[in-house]
């Protein structure tokens, strides 16, 4: 049957054979539906949410129309129209009251499920009917034909208009919401709107290049939405301008429609993919409102979803997500100028203009760390967040316990200032950036490039580090490549540079055409550089190019990878934030015409959604949703727990067969 989603989106039905199962969000089974033996194909829940419908073919070719009423109570099975041709489809009419069945024989069959009289039969068309709907009025019928025509009938079953400019086979008709048009699709590959009380074309679409399999009127009837079998949907204005293309399925669309609320589109493929679409900028929920502009805003650790907020007049605090605040990470009213969490979620650093960091735990209980004689510049923590990083002035790298503050060790360079530092995943290597001081008379310096340096902590830490050789340019990052024994540094030459761990050059990159400010990884091997040029570039595993992101007005300023690496987002330095898919389509450019976006990073919350953590200049805080926990991956979890004998009857251990994708949200 594969799987329906209930109007209120609260119950899903899945199933296989002869058995349906309701579940409710949690993935917890409502009820399971048998229907006799009969093998089932496709299925719907009623529009009130209370019945649902499959279709099942007999031994003897025909097809049944199957019923469960009251699905949630007291399941009832009906079996209605047994015998008739075979049915190529089968919905309810817009109040619930009606079963429609598009069969193969050229008819229609429209059957009352709350009395026991006669089905009304609907015959006219030349060849097999492939869809059946009824207007919201429940005034007419309209069917879609391979006879390349839709007619319209009324409720005595009498027929109104033939709509004939079709030059293929029509795959869905149907009434927009307010009853004044018709949308037809057809294999011509062009869907019509239709102005019903003329019955003549009002507008034709026709930028797909396979047939259009199916088509939907959107819950407030101001946009369309068309599904092919080029693997495309597009979204479109009445008047005919395109709005959205929406790409991501291998293969033909088989079903497209928009979620109740008409803020989403879901799309169904022969890929075995449901796909989840916003058919609208994503609305943000604010998180806090901050008295003073946010400086940058990150998602917390904690393993809680916590948020930690730096505003521009240098106070830190940790906050949940229903903006209740957790700690206020101030001391002695220091201003803090930058703030790191450790992967563990145990632990946060704050660094002020001095010599001193602070060392905080969850609770707003803080450790002071002291031995540097110069403002500190950057921090970080070890991977597994037992050891505290901290980069000075006083041309010193500390290391420190986190969980005591003690100091471990001094990694002492004969450079300059040390202005950004990072420790490889191992624990092994600390890599930093050191900005020369170059003496000058009179006790005077300059400051000169910045290079790359690393040491080896199984050797003599104290040593002279080894530099990494960049010529006469300026290094303005330096860092470690996940799951390699690599190194990564940009450099003012617009260039990224591969290193090993002893120090040699293994690769150089170019692509940008103006200085990158920053990189990001996917963790399957791929990365993102951005740039002063207004572009991304994306990388496959070995450096090359796939795609470069354009379409920014100003330098890019951050970017980063969504946690299973589907999704890409970018911010610029006025604020405008564009979410990418994973091949490098553009889905969405979010911009609030009231602020400026400050910082962007990808954030999961309690429920496993994925939103995009915003902060502003105007001092809010929001989470943009932009991927829902999948359902149905709930369900598969709980599949995964039945014996032989219940997998079986869902047919999950037929041998040969594809691994299932159930469900998958393309944000």
């Amino acid at each position: 049957m594969g799987s329906a989603f209930s109007p209120d989106g609260k119950s899903i039905a899945t199933g296989s054979r002869d058995t349906v199962a309701v579940w409710n969000l949690k993935g917890q089974a409502v009820c399971r539906l048998s229907s006799g033996g009969e093998p089932m194909a496709g299925g719907q829940f009623s529009p009130n949410g209370a019945h649902l419908l499959a279709r099942a073919r007999g031994d003897d070719g025909s097809r049944a129309a199957l019923l469960w009423k009251n699905v949630k109570e007291n399941a009832r099975f009906l079996q209605i129209t047994k015998g008739f041709s075979p049915i190529r489809w089968l919905g309810f009419s817009p109040n619930g009251t009606l079963i429609m069945a598009a069969l193969e024989d050229t008819t229609v069959v429209i059957e009352d499920i709350e009395d026991n009289s006669p089905p009304l039969v609907l015959s006219g068309h030349a060849a097999p009917v492939n869809f059946a709907a009824a207007s919201p009025s429940g005034d007419a019928t309209i069917t879609a034909s391979e006879d390349h025509t839709a007619i319209v009938w009324d409720t005595a079953g009498r027929k109104k208009t033939q709509l004939a400019q079709h030059t293929g086979p029509v795959n869905w008709a149907g009434f927009s919401p307010n009853g004044k048009h018709i949308l037809t699709a057809s294999d011509d590959n062009t869907a019509i709107l239709w102005n019903r009380q003329k019955m003549e074309p009002a507008r034709k679409f026709t930028q797909h290049t396979s047939p259009v399999s199916w088509a939907a009127f959107s819950p407030g009837g101001d946009s369309i939405l068309t599904a092919s079998e080029d693997g495309t949907a597009l979204l479109w204005r009445l008047d005919g301008k395109a709005l959205a293309k929406l790409n991501g399925h291998k293969g033909a669309i088989t079903w497209a429609g928009f979620t109740p609320d008409g803020k989403n589109i879901l799309t169904r493929g022969e890929d075995g993919t449901v796909r989840l679409w916003f058919s609208s900028q994503p609305e943000s929920r604010a998180v806090v409102k901050l008295e003073e502009p946010a400086r940058f805003a990150v998602p917390g650790g904690m393993g809680n979803g916590s948020i930690l907020t730096v505003s521009s007049g240098g106070a830190a605090r940790l906050w949940d997500l229903s903006g209740n605040m957790l700690a206020a990470l101030q001391a002695n009213e220091r201003k803090v100028n930058d703030a790191i969490c450790s992967p563990d979620g145990r632990h946060i650093l704050t660094l002020s203009m001095d010599s001193i960091a602070l060392l905080w735990d969850p609770q707003g209980n803080h450790i002071p760390l002291q031995g540097h004689s110069g403002a500190i510049n950057h921090a970080s923590f070890s991977a597994r967040g037992d050891t505290a990083i901290t980069a000075s002035s006083d041309w010193t790298v500390r290391l420190w316990n986190a969980n005591t503050g003690k100091e471990i060790m001094i990694l002492n360079q004969g450079i300059g200032y040390v202005r950004a530092v990072q420790c490889s995943q191992d624990g092994k290597t600390i890599l930093a950036v050191a900005q020369q001081v170059i003496p000058l008379e009179n006790n005077k310096a300059r400051l000169g490039n910045r290079k790359a340096l690393f040491w080896k902590l199984k050797d003599n830490p104290g040593r002279t580090p080894t530099i990494l050789g960049t010529g006469n340019g300026s290094v303005s990052f330096a860092g470690f490549y996940p799951g390699r024994e690599t190194m990564v540094t940009i450099a003012d030459d617009n260039s990224i540079r591969l290193w090993n761990l002893e120090g040699d050059c293994v690769d150089t990159l170019y692509g940008h055409t103006a200085p990158v400010n920053g990189i990001c990884f996917n963790g399957q091997g791929g990365f993102l550089s951005y740039s002063d040029d207004r572009t991304a570039i994306y990388r496959d595993n070995n450096g090359h190019i796939k795609k470069q992101l354009t379409g920014h007005e100003h330098p890019v300023i951050a970017a980063g990878f969504s946690p299973e690496g589907d999704m890409i987002l970018t911010l610029s330095s006025e604020g405008t934030l564009k979410l990418w898919g994973e091949n490098g389509g553009l889905r969405h450019t979010l911009k609030d015409a009231g602020s400026r976006i400050t910082s962007a990073h990808f954030m999961q919350d309690g429920e496993g959604n994925l939103n995009i953590l915003a902060a502003h200049d105007d001092g809010a805080v929001t989470l943009v949703p932009v991927g829902l926990k999948s359902i149905v991956e709930k369900l598969k979890a709980q599949m995964g727990a039945l014996d032989d004998a219940e997998k079986r009857k869902w047919g999950l251990l037929e041998e040969n067969v594809p691994e299932r994708k159930w469900y998958e949200f393309w944000k």
